[in-house]
């Protein structure tokens, strides 16, 4: 029995679907109606398209800015230029935040270019107040301990190694010697 030959879609797109190519094909057919979304991955989506939507903002804001800042050159010395402006555009370009040493030497170029302004990240929140120290403690009466504990005897002195030894009481035998 002769198999159909797949005919090409008229025309790629038009339908509102994306055509990629792949070296694969995955088909999957279900019947049954596509479950509810759980709230956990649903604020995962959520999370992940605000996510998508700053980087797409932050994409189309580089270009203007970098050029922004290389119109400002004649604004400010060759050295603010080379210390703060150019490392200022690796990080735009980079996609990264620019270094806190950076940051402290801007002056007022965010107050002449309103783009960087509204980049820059906002400034770092103060420290929260340290908590209340509490009051003093009283201090407390001194309590009577005794030297040792009243079932234990003083311990006698030690010895001194050099010190001559008292004889041997007569109450005491003396001791045998094992035959040589």
């Amino acid at each position: 029995m002769p198999h159909p030959q797949p005919q090409p879609h008229p025309t790629p797109g038009a339908d509102g679907y994306r055509v990629r190519s792949a070296p694969h094909a995955l088909a999957r057919v279900t019947v049954l109606a596509h479950p509810a979304q759980h709230p956990a991955p649903a604020a995962f989506r959520d999370l992940l398209a605000r996510l998508h939507r700053l980087d797409a903002e932050l994409a189309l804001t580089a270009a203007p800015l970098c050029d922004d800042l290389y119109a400002a050159r004649d604004g400010h010395p060759a050295d603010f230029h080379r210390d703060v402006v150019l490392p200022l555009r690796r990080a735009l370009h980079n996609g990264r935040d620019p270094r806190p040493a950076v940051l402290a030497r801007l002056g007022d170029l965010p107050d002449r270019l309103p783009r960087l302004a509204a980049w820059l990240p906002p400034p770092p929140a103060p420290p929260p107040p340290p908590p209340p120290r509490p009051p003093p403690r009283s201090p407390r009466p001194p309590t009577a301990t005794p030297s040792w504990p009243p079932s234990m005897p003083p311990r006698a002195p030690p010895s001194t190694p050099n010190a001559p030894r008292s004889p041997p009481s007569a109450a005491t035998p003396p001791s045998p010697r094992p035959p040589p």
